[in-house]
């Protein structure tokens, strides 16, 4: 009987992932992907209306319709994903979820004291047994199955509100722990569509974790309800054939739901990645507000309204002109960020220009975040970088040259000509960062700086300037 219901289970959510598997390719087919973007665009704009008053509403919203027992309560966790993105629409539902869960148990548990025609009703059911033997034999332990299983959260609440269960041990700590699996299984299903939404502005990686995650809290819930199922015929089994099993198979329930907690755990595991990572942005362009008119917030900054971009906003001149060189190492490099040009805002890149004077240099930095595409504009430079190792990788490069820096690798920039040499850069990054020595040790007085010069420009004579690579680190 249990083979025959799991071999249920796994068809059941074969043919649901077949279905929405079909549903992205015909949609893709048939070009309605701009449709859905359309759609969301649309969700977000009574979002947007309500303002700050949109999660309250939506969480009452739904807590209501919980109370209530509508069959079309589910719709409202996919819409959270949908109005308030992933994490915060997992927080919106919990919310609704506990709040529900506590209205229908008082509801539920008035209507059954009061009228003794509804609890005479209830009694009759042949699984209402079930739940009475459960929660008299595990009490917190029945509940929080219960909460794992993918049954309707209002059939549970006004099913245990019936028994003599207690709210606040019993009841409400089980639901807080219990309804967080179905939860983040049933509002990312949404991000399916948000993978076909951003099919093609999304990177490889975010498209092929859209889809994982949500295919495997299916099958992570199809095993849960697996083994709850095993649980709850545990609990029909009559009396005397309990005292002639064994000691080990009296510990089965034990084991059950020692085998569900795990995968508790290990469905939060699989859906940490995807809380973390930044979703793929839901619109083609989001020039930065200025501070006043900041209501819509997508990756990076808050975006003007749509009504109000231009194509200024996407121009800027903050690269056509030379930094100061009057300093110590006759170098200026500037980095333009979405901050400078609103343009930038949710591209995921960042802009740079430098200019080094002769025998300047750009001092050894690095950028965490980004990897780093230079071209020479102008003149002669040495560039290099060191990996992990030590081992120095530079070349000479000329007008019209590229050279890339790896993310998070030490590289330099020296000018080898006898003009002034002018570099742009591209980092795929929206905020690069840059991790360069200490000001303490090329303060005005300190020695360090002409002694690192000194050995900077000492690569000319050593013959390296137009190596692949060089073995030997780079030290004093």
């Amino acid at each position: 009987m249990a083979r025959g219901s799991r071999r249920k289970g796994w068809a059941r959510g074969a043919v649901a992932f077949a279905a929405v598997a079909a549903a992205v390719a015909v949609g893709r087919r048939y070009g309605w992907d701009g449709e859905a973007a359309a759609a969301v665009a649309a969700f977000r704009g009574r979002r947007d209306a309500l303002g700050p008053w949109a999660a309250p509403a939506y969480v009452a919203a739904h807590a209501l319709t919980l109370a209530l027992c509508p069959p079309y309560a589910i719709l409202f966790e996919g819409a959270a994903a949908l109005l308030f993105g992933f994490l915060p629409g997992v927080a919106c539902v919990f919310s609704a979820k506990v709040l529900g869960a506590s209205l229908s148990f008082w509801i539920g548990r008035a209507i059954f004291r009061l009228f003794t025609s509804a609890m005479d009703w209830l009694k009759s059911n042949k699984y209402f047994h079930i739940v009475v033997k459960g929660v008299e034999r595990d009490g917190w332990k029945f509940v929080l199955l219960a909460r794992f299983s993918p049954l309707p959260s209002y059939i549970i609440n006004y099913a245990l509100s019936a028994t003599d269960v207690g709210f606040f041990k019993d009841f409400l700590l089980p639901t807080v722990v219990g309804c967080l699996p179905m939860i983040l299984q049933n509002v990312s299903i949404v991000s399916l569509a948000g993978a076909a939404v951003a099919s093609t502005t999304g990177s490889e990686k975010s498209r092929i974790y859209s889809y994982l995650f949500p295919v495997l809290g299916i099958m992570s819930s199809i095993l849960i309800s697996w083994r709850i199922k095993q649980y709850s015929s545990a609990l029909v089994i009559p009396e005397e054939l309990k005292n002639s099993s064994t000691n080990g198979k009296a510990n089965v329930d034990d084991k059950a739901l020692s085998t569900v907690l795990c995968c508790y755990l290990l469905l939060l595991g699989l859906f940490a990645p995807e809380i973390i990572s930044d979703s793929p942005p839901l619109q083609d362009v989001c020039p930065m507000a200025p501070q006043g008119e900041r209501k819509l917030f997508m990756n990076g900054f808050f975006c003007k309204s749509p009504s109000t971009i231009m194509a200024s906003d996407f121009k800027t001149l903050l690269l056509n002109h030379a930094g100061d060189l009057d300093n110590m190492v006759r170098s200026s490099a500037n980095i333009i960020t979405a901050t400078e040009f609103p343009g930038l805002n949710t591209l995921g890149i960042s802009m740079a220009r430098t200019d080094i004077a002769v025998s300047g240099a750009v001092l050894p930095h690095s950028h965490p975040r980004a990897s780093e595409m230079m071209f020479v504009h102008s003149g002669s430079v040495v560039a290099g970088f060191f990996d992990t190792k030590g081992k120095l990788f530079q070349k000479t490069l000329a007008e019209g040259d590229v050279f890339i820096f790896p993310r998070g690798l030490v590289h330099f920039i020296m000018n080898y000509g006898f003009g002034l040499a002018t570099t742009f850069s591209v980092l795929n990054s929206q905020n690069p960062g840059v991790v360069g020595i200490t000001h303490a040790m090329f303060a005005p007085d300190s020695e360090v700086a002409e002694g690192l010069m000194a050995r900077m420009l000492s690569f000319r004579d050593m013959g390296m300037d137009d190596s692949s690579s060089v073995d030997s680190p780079w030290f004093y």
